[in-house]
């Protein structure tokens, strides 16, 4: 997912770094002439990694398998865009 986060006449300089509390997506930045851009991209952590409970890992097993079978259900997109502990609450 690549997001426009600001534009401008003309761009000059660079963001010093960029950080996030996803857990399953990594941020980057990039810049033409008039704009910089975020772009978040699945890091390939599995789910059942930020599970605690066996509930939770019971879960989490469902959607990393659906993601190795290259079967990716609606919900992973909302799961890929929370923190750890919001995984761990939308898991439950």
């Amino acid at each position: 997912m690549k997001y426009t986060i600001l534009t401008a006449d003309k761009v000059d300089g660079i963001f010093d770094r960029v950080e996030t509390n996803l857990a399953f997506l990594d941020p980057s930045l990039s810049y033409d002439n008039e704009n910089a851009f975020l772009t978040l991209t699945r890091n390939g952590r599995p789910y059942t990694e930020v599970a605690q409970t066996q509930n939770q890992k019971n879960i989490a097993h469902l959607f990393d398998k659906a993601q190795q079978d290259k079967d990716k259900l609606p919900v992973m997109d909302i799961l890929d865009s929370l923190s750890i502990a919001g995984a761990r609450r939308a898991y439950e």
